[in-house]
């Protein structure tokens, strides 16, 4: 390892360090997810502004970067509660998707029919682009959020999560099919067939683990629970490494495999007593929230561009008007899936929510720039309109949520520390399993 990159490091862990010191002092005037306060953090210490961090793709932290992400798909898999999403919430989550895809790509088409986006594509093109992106829900970024609202098992939780849950993941999907479009070497029905097909192996996983790991390996993670052995967290690093590895050579998004890799592991633990369940979770979440996924949202910090798209201003009018994209194609008609007779607060709450998004809008804009679809400050200021939702929307959704059901966040960090719980399936999202608002 280089010096420039133990340094960049250091300061990254630093930044992840001070992070919730500053949620602390800020809580007790106003609400600040501390994954808000790594990417603030991330920017003042990157090339934008202090340029104290320096980031190289393909080196230390790139990598990182990338077991922080599959870190965080991983305990959302492991988190979502889906007895509760089965039926009502995911059939509306699903319908209310494919409305906000109609009514993006068509304001986009409008939108690319009258302004050049200096890409050599047709219009409709750069409307799939542009529409894509709009349409996704960072689920993986808005989840630590919640969990430390702890909104987690509310009724705007579960309709976040699931419409997050398509949200994030169908608009992936719905890329191997743009892709096809885009390269003659891609074959989209093959690609559909894989992703079919990876769905039916974890299902397959899903009905053999039906009863729980064997009752041996169940003993030995019990046995080395508190010992140096650890089995309990080796195999479930093992699982997330094997299907996470399994996605990627069937050419499915490797945070698809991460989620899947949560699931999977929730049957694993089916038959381990609930006690042991819990210290299991809480031990996956200390890696995750304590070093892996702050360096994530650390790193989106980093290597966002000010400097660059503030040097371009005729790109500059699109960011904003992407964040109105997504919030009225996607936010909006996202809160139809919260149940009837939801307060005007809740829905204005899901809307922000199911609104942000990040990796998926990020992936488009590169995408979109191979394809030529649209110029590279047309490309940064779409991910910049993405990161300015990721900023903002989760911030203002969490406090009306929190407001709509008389909870106070500044209680809960005086309280956090003397909880406790009878332990629990971690499938079932129990408020002891979420209640770790200050990490």
């Amino acid at each position: 390892m280089d010096r420039t990159t133990f340094v960049t490091m250091v300061v990254m862990i630093g930044a992840a360090t001070l992070a919730p010191i500053l949620y602390t002092a800020l809580s007790r005037f106003v609400r600040v997810p501390v994954a808000v306060l790594e990417m603030a953090l991330g920017i003042i210490i990157g090339p934008s502004v202090l340029g104290i961090a320096v980031v190289e793709s393909g080196g230390l932290i790139d990598w990182l970067r990338v077991m922080g992400v599959i870190a965080l798909f991983y305990l959302a898999g492991q988190e979502t509660n889906f007895k509760r999403l089965m039926g009502r919430p995911l059939r509306t989550a699903t319908t209310s998707w494919l409305l906000c895809l109609g009514l993006a790509v068509g304001a986009a088409f409008l939108l690319a029919s009258v302004v050049d986006f200096g890409g050599s594509t047709s219009a409709f093109v750069t409307a799939v682009f542009i529409g894509g992106a709009a349409v996704s829900t960072a689920i993986g970024t808005i989840y630590p959020m919640m969990n430390d609202a702890q909104e987690i098992t509310t009724k705007v939780g579960q309709a976040t999560i699931a419409a997050g849950v398509i949200g994030q993941f169908a608009p992936l999907i719905a890329l191997a099919l743009i892709v096809g479009d885009a390269s003659d070497a891609h074959d989209p029905l093959r690609s559909t067939l894989l992703h079919v097909a990876f769905c039916a192996i974890i299902a397959a996983l899903l009905w053999l683990l039906r009863g729980g790991m064997p009752f041996v390996l169940r003993k030995i993670q019990s046995m080395t629970m508190d010992a140096s052995g650890q089995f309990g967290i080796r195999i479930q690093v093992l699982a997330v490494g094997l299907i996470v590895l399994l996605a990627v050579t069937m050419g499915v998004d490797r945070l698809i495999g991460a989620f899947a890799a949560g699931i999977v592991v929730q049957a694993l633990n089916k038959a381990t007593p609930p006690a042991e369940q819990h210290i299991l979770f809480r031990k996956a979440k200390a890696l995750g929230y304590g070093f892996l996924i702050p360096m994530f949202f650390v790193w989106a910090g980093v290597t966002f561009d000010l400097a660059g798209l503030v040097a371009t201003p005729q790109a500059l009018w699109f960011l904003p008007v992407f964040v109105l994209l997504k919030l009225l194609t996607r936010g909006l008609p996202g809160s139809l899936t919260l149940p009837k007779g939801s307060t005007l607060q809740e829905r204005a709450a899901t809307s922000l929510l199911v609104g942000t998004g990040l990796a998926v809008v990020i992936v488009m804009g590169h995408l979109g720039l191979e394809a030529d679809a649209f110029s590279t400050p047309y490309a940064a200021a779409m991910v910049g309109g993405g990161k300015v939702t990721a900023l903002v929307f989760p911030t203002i959704g969490l406090m009306l949520a929190n407001r709509a059901r008389g909870f106070d966040p500044r209680h809960a960090v005086s309280t956090a520390s003397s909880s406790t719980t009878d332990g629990g399936e971690p499938a079932a999202a129990t408020d002891d399993d979420t209640d770790v608002p200050e990490r």
